[in-house]
């Protein structure tokens, strides 16, 4: 819905749209992105932190189903540090601060997973372009609030600065 209503504000046909720019309109703005989260994207690790978070006061051993919910949470999120196998995960979290950051952490996880597919292109020129998009500063224009009449964009002009961001013809 966010993506949709993002694509009718620019102008943006989503049919024509190449797969490595909507998966870069997803991503954080820190990784080069647009910032536009997909709560499909997000969802998984959102669930595993709260179950974790919510582990101490919960029953262990997890019912089949939970372990299910939690294999295919962490199916979802990608490659990297290992997780606690589903029949493991509440014990692993029973500490009341064991759960500390966990969805920032699962979530980066699975940015740098969606990131990765980026580069799968090995194009010098994406390379190029995504490096300067991750630059301090370089996603600025989309987060801060103009302080000046000169600092602000007209209609068209914000338009036409998704087109650059996402290398657009």
């Amino acid at each position: 819905m966010v993506l949709r209503t993002a694509a009718s504000l620019l102008r943006l046909d989503l049919a024509y749209v190449p797969q490595v720019a909507l998966t870069q309109l997803r991503l954080p703005l820190r990784m080069g992105g647009f910032g536009l989260r997909s709560m499909t994207h997000v969802a998984p690790c959102a669930f595993l932190a709260s179950i974790a978070a919510a582990a101490p006061s919960l029953c262990v051993p997890p019912s089949d189903t939970l372990c299910l919910d939690i294999k295919l949470a962490q199916d979802f999120i990608g490659p990297g540090p290992a997780l606690p196998s589903p029949q493991d995960f509440l014990p692993f979290f029973s500490e009341p601060s064991s759960s500390r950051g966990l969805q920032r952490t699962l979530t980066s996880r699975a940015d740098r997973s969606c990131l990765s597919t980026l580069y799968s292109d090995k194009s010098a020129s994406v390379d190029a372009h995504l490096l300067s998009l991750k630059q301090s500063g370089a996603s600025m224009w989309l987060s801060d609030v103009p302080t000046r009449p000169e600092f602000c964009f007209s209609d068209e002009e914000f338009r036409f600065c998704p087109f650059t961001f996402l290398s657009f013809p």
